[in-house]
């Protein structure tokens, strides 16, 4: 994958009030990205000055190579924000506020048409086109909204609080949305405070705090299992003594190993590495012609939560 959004020191203030305090951090491209935040922390600030709605220094910001602050109407074509406010006509029709959404987006004639029919066929909205957007549930006004973002087929969407006030039901015909949109080859940048929900269909997370980065992980190994708690490995290996000894010179070499017990061709060893250092302990048994019958795990850790990890890392970064 190659970048789509690169952030390179970014400031920004309003005023004497410091909002951004030196981001920086890269998106790859087709992926959805979880910000996450208290409130104040710059979540908003960010994303508008990712799609070139605030007035930020050059060489600072750039969507596909592009610097944001030197070519933002080149850039406006590749981005969209959608606040938590929405942004529609209540009294106009869903296909015409699809039609204006294109039409200031620089869309005319036939290209505008097909643009507005491909995306009441791609949001579900073709039954609902001819209705008043003000007389549509809230789900369906997010579905409206949206659709005005992504009319004019941009690489990337900021989405602010976009599940604020949906019922269960539509917050998840929502998650299945940003993950359609995402097979459709869109990158998304989402905030919300509902952390839960980012878990289902965020594969990144960025997360801010008084206007600073405080960390970008991949959100699966972000959620961390065990919180620092070893897991205890059973390998069960084919009856071979010297295969048996090389595994045990292997695993008392490895510093994440410790408690190596052997009973006949079964070894139990706690094992304080991440997925990825199991993987590679795993990698070198069988590169050492180890015979591996199979591997368990005795204790495997529930997997923590992202509100708990969230406040892991926030209160990890106030003790240092």
């Amino acid at each position: 994958m190659h970048k789509l959004i690169s952030i390179n020191g970014l400031s920004f203030s309003y005023g004497r009030k410091k909002a951004l305090h030196n981001v920086s951090f890269d998106l790859e491209r087709g992926g959805i990205t979880a910000l996450i935040g208290h409130n104040g922390a710059g979540k908003t600030t960010l994303m508008r000055a990712i799609t070139g709605m605030l007035p930020i220094p050059s060489e600072q910001v750039f969507v596909n190579e592009v610097d944001v602050a030197q070519h933002p109407r080149q850039v406006h074509q590749m981005v969209s924000f959608l606040s938590d406010t929405l942004g529609f006509y209540p009294a106009l029709s869903v296909a015409d506020n699809l039609a204006y959404a294109a039409a200031i987006n620089g869309m005319r004639g036939t290209s505008a048409q097909q643009a507005v029919e491909d995306t009441l066929h791609r949001l579900d909205l073709y039954s609902k086109r001819d209705e008043l957007t003000g007389s549509l549930s809230r789900g369906w006004r997010q579905r409206v909204a949206i659709g005005q973002a992504i009319v004019h087929a941009p690489r990337f969407l900021a989405l602010d609080e976009p599940a604020t006030g949906l019922d269960p039901d539509a917050r998840l015909a929502l998650s299945k949305l940003f993950e359609a949109l995402r097979q459709d080859g869109l990158t998304l940048l989402v905030s919300s405070h509902i952390l839960a929900e980012l878990e289902d269909y965020c594969d990144n997370i960025v997360m801010l705090e008084d206007g600073k980065l405080i960390g970008q992980r991949d959100l699966q190994h972000f959620l961390e299992t065990g919180i620092g708690e070893p897991r205890q490995l059973q390998i069960e290996l084919i009856d071979d003594l010297a295969s048996t000894e090389r595994a045990l010179l292997i695993l008392s070499q490895n510093t994440q190993c410790s408690d190596i017990t052997q009973n006949g061709n079964t070894i139990i060893v706690r094992f304080n590495g991440n997925e990825n250092e199991q993987h590679m302990l795993l990698k070198n048994l069988f590169a050492a012609d180890v015979k591996v019958r199979c591997v368990a795990e005795i204790n495997a850790p529930s997997r923590e939560s992202l509100r708990d990890a969230y406040t892991r890392m926030t209160n990890k970064t106030d003790q240092e």
